[in-house]
């Protein structure tokens, strides 16, 4: 059981990571994302199931394909993605990708796209790119580049694309995929000869290289919970790892799994790591209840009091300096292999 004062402390640390991100990390958006406001008159959402919404435990959810995605789509997570987003390109030192493009990308596909943060970027640097984002939810501005556009639909049913695309890339999918080995078969098909796929994931783990991570009785507890309830929908959060092993069996070449630590809270003495690790942590806490709720409702049957003391207890376990966590990060990345030239 925590203490009143483990909550006073893991309180003060919530607030000193919102004094230290504001301002720090983020600069004016061009295209004004607060435009979200209108996302249900924009183009291309006209059918009424794709502009209503389930709500549950006091959060929004997307309806279109009800179920098919535990995570809520409302204003604060949309905030968490474009957070997610920030720490992402922080990682890779401003770029959007590790993958090397064969050449300027005619035609782009961004699955999964959330807030459309990644697409609106990629689009903004590749003028001459045609960048389309598709999600189960209508969750993007309405102010975007020219060259960028947005779909509702279930990337998990047959693709049915015009063009073929140069570069697919897709992030933090795991968790809501239930057939990857369609969905990377699907990718290869719609892939140009030597066009290029990446997968940006986290391993829903939290580690430690120090043993701290065995003295965090409710992280592991809710780590546990939440990977059995991905588990028995058949969208394992545990992805991850997998994905190099898929995308060469899928027909992919030069595949390569680069991975990297991403620290949760201010322990490394490298400054941008410890820059990394106060946004990851603040990331953690507004993760924790888009992350816990509905797989633990609907999968689990917690109710709602189990599930704040258990959301307390790790909040108060992120806080404590003396527990130096990390999770993992994979860049995933492949090429679609020309065909050999006839003799």
């Amino acid at each position: 059981m925590n203490s009143e004062s483990d909550f006073e402390v893991r309180d003060a640390v919530f607030i000193d990571l919102r004094q230290r991100l504001v301002g720090l990390f983020f600069t004016p958006d061009p295209y004004e994302k607060n435009q979200r406001k209108k996302e249900l008159t924009s183009p291309g959402y006209s059918p009424s199931s794709l502009q209503s919404y389930n709500f549950e435990n006091g959060r929004r959810y997307h309806a279109y394909r009800d179920g098919s995605y535990m995570m809520p789509n409302d204003e604060k997570e949309q905030e968490r993605l474009d957070l997610a987003h920030q720490i992402f390109k922080m990682l890779l030192r401003g770029h959007l990708h590790r993958t090397r493009l064969p050449h300027a990308p005619r035609n782009v596909l961004d699955f999964g796209t959330g807030t459309g943060s990644w697409a609106i970027d990629f689009a903004d640097i590749h003028p001459d790119s045609h960048v389309v984002g598709i999600d189960l939810s209508p969750i993007q501005p309405s102010n975007i580049p020219p060259n960028c556009r947005f779909f509702v639909d279930d990337i998990e049913s047959p693709w049915t694309f015009e063009s073929k695309f140069d570069f697919i890339h897709a992030r933090a999918m795991c968790g809501s995929i239930k057939d990857w080995d369609t969905l990377l078969h699907q990718a290869l098909e719609n892939l140009n000869e030597d066009g290029v796929i990446e997968l940006q994931e986290y391993e829903a783990v939290y580690r430690s290289d120090d043993g701290t991570l065995e003295r965090t009785e409710a992280i592991r507890t809710w780590q546990r919970q939440l990977n059995d309830a991905s588990e028995r929908v058949g969208q394992p959060m545990n992805s991850a790892e997998t994905l190099k092993v898929r995308l060469e069996a899928c027909g992919f070449v030069d595949v390569r799994d680069d991975a990297y630590k991403l620290p949760v809270g201010p322990w490394p003495k490298d400054r941008r790591l410890k820059e990394l690790g106060y946004m990851m942590l603040f990331h953690c806490f507004e993760a924790l209840e888009a992350f816990t709720l509905a797989p633990f409702t609907r999968v689990l049957g917690w109710t709602s009091e189990e599930m704040q003391q258990l959301m307390e207890g790790v909040k108060a376990e992120l806080s404590s300096a003396q527990n130096h966590l990390y999770v993992m990060i994979h860049f995933v990345h492949g090429r679609k292999p020309a065909k050999p030239s006839s003799p």
